[in-house]
This record gives structure tokens, C-alpha cells and sequence, in this order.
């Protein structure tokens, strides 16, 4: 039995959104790894300082003027490694779902994806040491790499979990 062409048109919408979202990834990591030293600093620390204030709103933490430089700048660092792994978590999740919506065998996505992600974000450090103030880090590097192992872990199972219940309804 054929699929149906309401379907057919969903999956085909659903690739060209994975291919866009791939494409908006890959210009943010573009955006973000181009800020100065400042730049980026000043970012992650405003997103830290809304973070902290959210928080404290939520009473979380006790607000405390005192101690609210010294929570930033903790903050500030793991901030930053994590914005990493989510940036490169979403881009080889939106790569695995377009390569595999495209036709792309699961093998194949799987290590395209890898392979893929990898690269970009081998670039993404090398181009940061053309940046002013900035450089290339191995630990950005192992927080990219962490991303893109959890988005394909996730895929993963997913697959695995649509095989399972698709044998189960057999």
C-alpha cells in the first residue's frame, strides 16, 4: 500500500524545516563565534544576570547585591560551556532529522551527522582564533562534541523506540 500524498507532504515539509534549522544553526554558531572576547563575554554575562534574576524572582537564591558578582562570574563560565553543547546539540538533530527525511539510510545520517558536526565544530575553534580575544579551546571543542553524542543518542532511540512500536502494532 502506497503512502498517502497528505503524508507524503507532511514528511517533505517537515525535511525542508530540518534543512532550514540546520542552516539557522549553523549561522548562529557563525554569529556567536564571531564576537570579540568582549562581545561574547558581555552576552554570556547578561544571560547570566537574567538567568540569576529569574531565579531569584522564583526564590531560587537569595538575592544578595553582595554575593551577585561572585554567583556571575561562576555562573558565567558554565554558562558558556553549556551554550555549546545546546547549540551543537541542536544542530546535529536538526542534520540527523534532515539527512535522514531526505533519504538518507540510518547508518549513513548517523555518521554523516558525526562526521558532519564534528567538522563544523573543528572550524568553528579555528576560526575563533582568528577572532579578536578569542582562541581555540579543546574544551569548547569536547562541550561541541558532547552536544552533538547526546542529539545523536537521542535520535537513536527514537528510531529504536518508532521500530519497536511499529513491530508491536504489527
Amino acid at each position: 500500500m502506497g503512502m498517502k500524498w497528505r503524508e507524503y507532504d507532511h514528511l517533505k515539509g517537515y525535511k525542508v524545516f530540518a534543512w532550514i534549522m540546520v542552516l539557522a544553526s549553523i549561522i548562529m554558531i557563525f554569529a556567536l563565534s564571531s564576537q570579540t572576547a568582549v562581545e561574547s563575554d558581555g552576552t554570556s554575562k547578561w544571560v547570566t544576570k537574567m538567568i540569576l534574576k529569574a531565579a531569584e524572582q522564583l526564590g531560587l537564591v537569595e538575592s544578595s547585591t553582595s554575593e551577585n558578582a561572585h554567583r556571575i562570574a561562576l555562573m558565567n563560565q558554565q554558562l558558556r560551556q553549556l551554550a555549546h553543547t545546546f547549540v551543537y546539540f541542536v544542530f546535529s538533530f536538526f542534520l540527523f532529522k534532515a539527512l535522514s527525511r531526505s533519504g538518507t539510510c540510518l547508518p549513513a545520517s548517523l555518521v554523516l551527522t558525526l562526521l558532519l558536526s564534528c567538522i563544523l565544530a573543528g572550524l568553528d575553534e579555528w576560526h575563533q582564533a582568528y577572532v579578536p580575544g578569542r582562541g581555540k579551546e579543546i574544551k569548547d571543542f569536547v562541550s561541541d562534541a558532547l552536544g552533538i553524542l547526546l542529539a545523536v543518542m537521542l535520535c537513536l532511540s527514537g528510531q529504536f523506540a518508532g521500530k519497536m512500536a511499529n513491530k508491536k502494532a504489527s
